[in-house]
């Protein structure tokens, strides 16, 4: 139960709720807040179901605490209306619209709040405020908010209801009425049990001790089971054994025993233990007893009266120091609460009963709590406690957290220097809401590292119920995590296709880095979904994939990087890793060998397959077919200046051995049926790819290949133009014939083409252009002019050669020239003090002639201004516009239009608004000719609160009349870490999904990759 921390005033001392690891703080409800008077509250969330997981993104944490130091300032209650009415001996006030609430130097407003009042003595009344969607009101540095928040406080100040309309009548019958008489009786019930709580055998009476015989308070004594050893000689324990302790304390009353001498410290007590620079540790407590030993001398500043009074003494001499009511305890490292704690310095080990110990993670910047029934402090950086639980939340009952039986705490310094902390746990649960959700034995971890890395749940009409989690192996085995490794195992259920299980590794040590991925499902009764196919039913198949990277240098100029990939069938990356089926680099098994000096560089390369189909759907799509290589040998020259740098040379050889290896699958293996097969690859459904090629002609055994590449550039200056001429040719020889690919069986190719490259760079600034309305303030115009020309010829028509790799046998011949310009405007934003360079609009545009290509009827062509020659497409001219219309307004649009077939085969436009801080927006459109296919998305994101997020998504096909995917996302920030909530409805594989994520925040490094909620292929 933290404190709401607010400014000081008049004396009151307050703390935060969620402090810095300088503030201190978080803890136990507080029974005092100042010298004068205090506010105190704290929050916990309510109960969570663990069979609705969704109800966590609506459970309000509430907030409470526990009083007992006496407000004497003045409470003003705000509101429209308000209602009250008498029940239980108390006043009851039900505050709705516009509701400002005053406590003193503390001000909150709220959309409502029930407020109870109860006189507890002469002029004393004790006020219990519930408050709706709270809001802090002054400079307060309040760190950790809440939706509801439970304010109680003693006041002896003037209690003052402003409204407009005030009604009297019976106790209202509302959800919230209902919801704060339920916390504010629970708040009770934990104050009576608190006030109830005390440590076993306190011993005998302080009765007869100067100036307190009216007391009539027990005087503690040591716990039993903490025995003396010797006293510590460093300053090194859990408090200081050596260097000067000074104290205060409104009441301070001394006693000497025949073994030891007594101090005892009564109201606002404050110690401070100076150990030298290199420690000190402040405490503050309601009461606090000094243990000295017998032969101990009085110091001359040690007053014994009942008035308030500072002194000091020697730390040698106190062998043990008993704390109660409200303590903390802090040395900059740690900061501890507790009702009660009892420090026995001679042994070094303290007993610290309903504790929170609190510290911070420095390099990941996340708050630690530590919260327990009763710590044992056994060293200065050492904590071991029972029934603990770990979380990086400052509520009492945290959303999410790791509860145990037992747990031990330790500090440790890094060699490279920071400090860190490490834990272990036996029994330990996962809690969500205060429930158990997960169950481990003994698991070991470091600040930042949680045994639960992610975990989402969705749910499809189709899939069924899938979960998936994340979990870091290292933390559930107990050991410490290597430096800069990262070892997560994945436990997930996929519904209809059962459990799976997988490993992420991940390692970076300087120049040594890979990754390793491996998933595996067991028993596959489901079915993959494909879209714009057939479904495949699967039937108890062992399915999964694995994957493996590795990078380190050898010696000095070598590096040796090592590949391996396999993967179950042909839809499996498909139907649970889309993004490796879409995104990821080919997947091969290989060993690559460089050496790097300088321009030269060599290279040795193995590359094979354990696979004989196509596991990723961009190798399948193009070229359909994969590449062996064993072995290819290059050797690369990079820019080598020659003739006093009036020339630069450029060239690669490849000797290879390579086979082209197009798989035993067929169509219907990916779900294709007989029309589709023939209407999209020309085939039947039941022939194999292999079978395919073989009948086309394309070689499928081995062959052998020379490649060598050289080019000489030219650059020049001429004036304001950049001029670069150039020469390039190629020398292909080959083993063997193609003469069963074509009739031209030629065995060696011979390319050479020459070309130029010129640009240049004209500008203009208008300084005296200001135009409001074009948000405009100053203008500068540049111009790019570039033109690029390329006329290369073969002695081998392209289309004679099998295609093994793009860049040898995929390049092009004949005149290829591209005339471009780009315009861009140019302006500055942001005011007098704040001004700063915008691109506020930008126009790129290519012509794109061709003569003789091969691929003239390619639906998509493109320009590659770096190698011409493996430009694809016919003549075409491209566009491409960028507008920042204001700060809050841009849109982006690019065409594409072929001059071969007179027709616009590709356009599209985006546009983004934001039209407040809280509200954005987007839309967007393309329509790709040739595919028929022209799809409009738009969306929206709002900020609804600052805790709450909503955001959605549709995307329509206009060719087709008829909704794609409609996605609504709804998203709650909660302390260190955010929770989704996603529902979709797929149209286009008949599909509804409902999912929720967790998003730690601080984990960032830790995370293994989002965990997909909507699995989509399409």
């Amino acid at each position: 139960r933290p404190h709401v921390s607010a400014p000081r005033h008049a004396g009151t001392v307050v703390r935060s709720e969620a402090p810095s690891p300088r503030e201190g703080g978080g803890g136990s409800a507080g029974r005092r807040t100042g010298a004068t008077g205090g506010l105190s509250a704290s929050a916990r969330a309510l109960p969570l179901p663990i069979i609705c997981l969704l109800a966590l993104l609506l459970t309000p944490p509430l907030l409470a605490a526990s009083p007992t130091a006496i407000l004497d300032e003045p409470t003003t209650l705000t509101a429209r209306r308000a209602t009250t009415w008498d029940a239980d001996d108390a006043r009851w006030l039900l505050l709705e619209h516009a509701v400002r609430i005053d406590v003193g130097a503390h001000g909150f407003r709220a959309r409502q709040a029930l407020v109870r009042v109860t006189d507890t003595g002469p002029g004393v009344r004790q006020l219990a405020i519930y408050l709706d969607e709270p809001e802090p009101v002054g400079d307060a540095p309040i760190r950790a908010v809440a939706d509801r928040l439970l304010l109680t406080a003693a006041s002896a100040g003037p209690l003052e209801l402003r409204t407009d309309l005030r009604r009297d009548g019976p106790a209202v019958d509302d959800p919230f009425v209902t919801a704060g008489r339920e916390r504010i009786a629970a708040f009770d019930r934990r104050r009576a049990q608190f006030e109830d709580d005390a440590l076993p055998d306190r011993g005998r009476t302080l009765e007869g001790l100067t100036g307190v015989e009216d007391l009539d308070e027990p005087f503690p004594e040591p716990p039993d089971e903490l025995e003396p050893v010797a006293p510590p000689t460093e300053p090194g324990g859990v408090l200081p054994a050596r260097g000067s302790l000074a104290f205060h304390a409104r009441r301070v009353v001394r006693d000497r025993r025949d073994d030891e001498q007594i101090i005892m410290l009564i109201g606002d007590v404050r110690l401070l233990y100076e150990a030298g620079p290199a420690r000190s540790v402040s405490i503050q407590a309601e009461r606090a007893v000094l243990y000295r030993d017998a032969d101990q001398p009085d110091q001359p500043d040690e007053p014994d009266v009942p008035e308030a009074a500072v002194a000091g003494i020697p730390a040698a001499g106190v062998r043990g120091v008993y704390l109660e009511d409200n303590v903390i305890v802090s040395d900059g490292q740690f900061t501890v609460r507790a009702p009660r704690m009892y420090y026995d310095i001679a042994g070094d080990r303290a007993v610290l009963l309903e504790a929170v110990l609190y510290t911070f993670d420095v390099e990941r910047r996340i708050p630690l709590y530590l919260r327990a029934a009763m710590v044992r402090q056994t060293s200065r950086t050492t904590f071991q406690a029972r029934d603990a639980i770990f979380t990086t939340s400052a509520f009492a009952q945290p959303h999410v957290a790791i509860g145990a039986r037992r747990a031990t705490m330790t500090q440790i310094e890094h060699p490279a220097g920071g400090m860190d902390q490490r834990f272990t746990a036996s029994h330990m649960t996962l809690r969500a809401g205060g429930v158990p959700v997960f169950y481990w034995p003994y698991a070991a971890m470091e600040t930042g590292d949680s045994p639960l890395v992610n975990w989402g749940v969705s749910y499809s009409d189709r899939r069924g119920l899938e979960v998936l989690t994340t979990w870091d192996l290292f933390a559930l085995v107990g050991r410490e995590t290597p430096d800069n490794v990262d070892l997560h195992g994945r436990l997930d259920y996929r519904g209809d296709h059962g459990p799976a299980v997988g490993v992420n590794l991940d390692y970076d040590l300087g120049e040594t880095f890979g990754r390793a991925r491996a998933y595996l499902l067991p028993h596959d009764r489901g079915t993959d979904f494909l879209p714009q196919r057939n479904d495949i039913d699967r039937d108890g198949d062992v399915r999964g994939y694995a994957r493996f990277q590795h990078r380190q240098p050898i010696q000095e100029l070598w590096q040796l990087s090592v590949e391996g990939s396999y993967v179950s069938d042909e839809t499996f990356l498909e139907e649970f890793q889309p993004t490796q089926a879409i995104e990821a680099r080919p997947y091969e098994t290989s060993l690559h060998l460089l050496r790097r000096d300088n321009e030269l560089a060599a290279d040795l390369l193995l590359v094979g397959h354990l696979n004989d189909f196509q596991p990723q759907l961009t190798t399948y799509q193009a070229p359909g077919y994969d590449v062996s290589r064993i072995p290819e040998i290059g050797i690369f020259q990079t820019g080598t200046s020659l003739v006093d740098d009036r020339l630069t040379w450029f060239s690669e050889s490849r000797l290879s051995r390579v086979r082209a290896r197009f798989g035993r699958d067929a169509p219907e293996d990916r779900g294709f049926g007989q029309g589709a097969a023939l209407a999209i690859l020309g085939i039947d459904a039941d022939t194999t790819f292999d079978d395919a090629a073989a009948a086309a002609g394309f070689p499928r055994d081995w062959r052998s290949r020379l490649d060598t590449r050289h080019e000489l550039n030219a650059p020049l200056t001429v004036g304001p133009v950049n001029v670069t001429p150039y020469l390039t040719g190629r020398f292909t020889g080959y083993g063997e014939r193609f003469r069963d690919f074509h009739d031209d069986d030629e065995q060696f190719r011979l390319w050479a083409g020459a070309g130029t490259r010129v640009s240049t760079t004209f500008s203009r600034t208008f300084d005296r252009l200001d135009n409001r309305v074009l948000d405009l303030h100053r203008l500068r115009h540049s111009l790019e002019p570039r033109i690029d020309v390329l006329y290369a010829d073969s002695t081998i028509d392209p289309a004679a050669l099998p295609v093994f790799d793009s860049v040898v046998e995929g390049i092009d011949e004949g005149l290829i020239l591209r005339l471009g310009l780009l315009n861009t405007l140019s302006t500055q934003r942001g005011g007098p003090g704040r001004w700063r360079s915008v691109d506020w609009l930008s126009l790129e545009t290519d012509l794109i002639i061709r003569e003789r290509g091969r691929d003239d009827d390619a639906f998509l062509p493109r320009f590659h201004p770096h190698r011409p020659e493996f430009s694809r497409g016919g003549s075409h001219f491209f566009a491409r516009a960028r507008w920042r219309v204001s700060e809050s307004l841009g849109l982006v649009g690019e065409a594409t239009h072929s001059l071969e077939r007179d027709r616009l085969d590709a356009w599209g436009l985006n546009a983004s608004l934001r039209h407040t801080p809280r509200l954005t927006s987007f839309v967007s459109y393309r329509t790709i000719d040739v595919l028929d296919s022209e799809l409009l998305t738009y969306g929206a994101s709002y900020q609804l609160t600052t805790r709450y997020r909503v955001s959605a998504s549709h995307r329509w096909d206009l060719s087709a009349n008829e909704s794609r995917i409609v996605r609504i996302d709804l998203e709650r920030r909660l302390p260190q870490f955010r929770v989704r909530l996603t529902a979709a409805v797929d149209q286009i594989e008949d599909e509804r999904i409902i999912g929720i994520v967790f998003i730690p925040e601080g984990f960032a490094d830790l995370v293994a990759g989002p965990i997909p909620l909507v699995q989509s292929s399409n």
